[in-house]
């Protein structure tokens, strides 16, 4: 419960790097905080339900700033 608590918090962390660009210390914390909570969640044995809790959400904001990453490189226009 620990490590999830810790992954989550770290999702947060990087989450207000999102919101707030350029302040680095909640993306770096965020980032050092949600690796620890994966690797003591591994440690202890997979949980299936935390790895979903933690994997689709995940896998949609990546999914989601890579589709707007690839409609901006496709607008973008040479000068």
């Amino acid at each position: 419960m620990r490590d999830m608590l810790l992954a989550v918090a770290g999702l947060c962390g990087i989450y207000a790097e999102f919101i707030w660009p350029g302040t680095v210390l909640p993306g770096a914390a965020g980032g050092v905080m949600l690796m620890l909570g994966i690797a003591g969640m591994i440690r202890d044995g997979v949980d299936l339900h935390a790895l979903l809790l933690l994997g689709t959400p995940l896998a949609l904001l990546t999914a989601a700033l890579l589709a707007i990453a690839w409609r901006a490189r496709r607008n973008k226009t040479s000068v």
